[in-house]
């Protein structure tokens, strides 16, 4: 058996460093793609933690469910008061969609998810959210953001169809 000279263990030694380096990409790819499943899990998972927070908020208050009914008839007068938790009310929505349509920008959100929550969002402007209500609320979100077109739109668009919720 011949011995190896320094030139060839020298190239054994490349070659296994770089089967090892190889085998490690591989392993932080697979890694990678298990983290950004569970992170897009989470941030649908906190979405719709929200959407449920402001609904029990909302359902487990008496006055702000009168307040919600209220405001959304467009008919009813509101104080100052109400009409300030009301707005609140809007805007917490507002927020919530905003985030989803920040995190679908950052690649947070499977696009399924998101055209799901995006078309239930949309529902609920099309359906609870007058012209002046936005105007009261819209300084709070930066204009030309992706929020502001898809509210202005959702607003200026067709009527929902006549399904109920």
């Amino acid at each position: 058996m011949k011995r190896l000279n320094l030139a060839g263990t020298v190239a054994i030694a490349e070659i296994v460093g770089t089967v090892g380096i190889i085998v490690s990409l591989v392993f932080v790819a697979v890694g990678i793609r298990s983290n950004t499943a569970e992170v897009r899990a989470s941030q649908v998972n906190t979405i719709y933690e929200g959407a449920r927070q402001i609904e029990m908020s909302v359902a487990g208050d008496p006055e702000w469910v009168d307040i919600v009914i209220r405001g959304r008839s467009q008919t009813a007068q509101l104080s100052e008061a109400e009409q300030w938790r009301y707005d609140a009310y809007l805007t917490s929505t507002l927020d919530l969609w905003d985030k989803l349509l920040a995190r679908a920008a950052d690649g947070l959100m499977d696009d399924d998810e998101l055209r799901g929550w995006d078309a239930y969002f949309d529902d609920w402007a099309r359906r609870y959210l007058s012209g002046s209500d936005w105007q009261r609320v819209r300084w709070q979100f930066p204009a030309g953001t992706t929020l502001v077109e898809k509210v202005d739109a959702a607003i200026m668009g067709p009527p929902p169809a006549a399904d109920s919720h």
